[in-house]
């Protein structure tokens, strides 16, 4: 009698939870999945502010569907120039300055527009440089011949979109204007006090 006894009241602490912990055993949450990968650089044209105001457009035609954008710059109607320099702040995590054609020489890194004249022979004057996310480019008219008017493409840059960017990321991309600057036809070089820059996102 006392050992079936034991063995009932054994069997009651075991129905009750004391065996010294749940028999059960919960599966760990599933790992989240990676966010896609992006390979489009999507560029949005701006609205011009003004009637005065410098635009950063995209080439259509220039840029390669995917990760190779090409912007250049517009200028105003009525005012008539020799030279623009334009410089850029990308991120640098996300996008590369790079050239405009694939048949450029290495580290050209812009090309002219459709305004400026460039020369049959001799060197033009054409230049750029980056620095990690920063762009400097400069195109100017040879020679003596007379002011164009800017409201056209004047000078033509490009970026790439690096590896690794998350799909639907904003990227940074803004003109310093204290360093923007135009050669007017009467020979002054006035700073840009207004360009457009439009938006720009990985997809």
């Amino acid at each position: 009698m006392k050992k079936q006894l034991a063995l009932l009241s054994f069997s009651l602490f075991l129905a009750c939870g004391g065996g010294g912990g749940s028999s059960s055993s919960q599966a760990p949450a599933p790992a989240p999945a990676p966010a896609p990968t992006a390979s489009t650089l999507a560029y949005t044209d701006p609205t011009p502010s003004s009637s005065s105001a410098y635009v950063l457009k995209k080439n259509a035609a220039l840029s390669t569907p995917g990760s190779h954008l090409v912007l250049e710059l517009w200028g105003p109607s009525g005012v008539n120039g020799s030279g623009i320099t334009l410089t850029m702040n990308a991120d640098a995590a996300k996008a590369t300055w790079s050239n405009v054609s694939a048949s450029d020489a290495a580290g050209t890194l812009m090309s002219n527009g459709a305004v400026f004249q460039m020369p049959v022979s001799g060197t033009p004057i054409l230049k750029a440089k980056a620095t990690s996310g920063t762009l400097i480019a400069t195109v100017a008219e040879q020679g003596t011949g007379s002011a164009k008017a800017l409201n056209g493409a004047l000078i033509r840059v490009a970026l790439d979109l690096k590896s690794g960017v998350s799909q639907g990321s904003s990227i940074s991309l803004s003109a310093d204007l204290t360093k923007c600057r135009v050669l007017l036809s009467d020979g002054t070089i006035a700073p840009i006090s207004t360009l457009n820059v439009g938006t720009l996102t990985a997809q």
